[in-house]
């Protein structure tokens, strides 16, 4: 190793990734833009926001993400 400290951030860094749980998704939708924007900045932290700014979008996003037909 030619330096141990970058070696140690490095293995840091993998295990810090291997802990942190995976977000769940949490879906909004709305027509309006800049509510759609906020509700984004607003759950963007603890959740992968998934945006649809109509009902048909919503359809198609669910569809595609999977997770319509699923019981969970």
């Amino acid at each position: 190793m030619d330096n141990p400290n970058i070696e140690l951030d490095k293995v840091r860094r993998q295990l810090t990734t291997l802990e942190s749980p995976k977000k769940l998704k949490i879906l909004v939708v709305d027509d309006e833009p800049d509510n759609l924007d906020l509700l984004y900045r607003t759950f963007r932290r603890d959740f992968q926001v998934l945006k649809a700014d109509s009902g048909v979008t919503d359809l198609q996003l669910l569809a595609q993400e999977g997770v319509m037909g699923k019981n969970k």
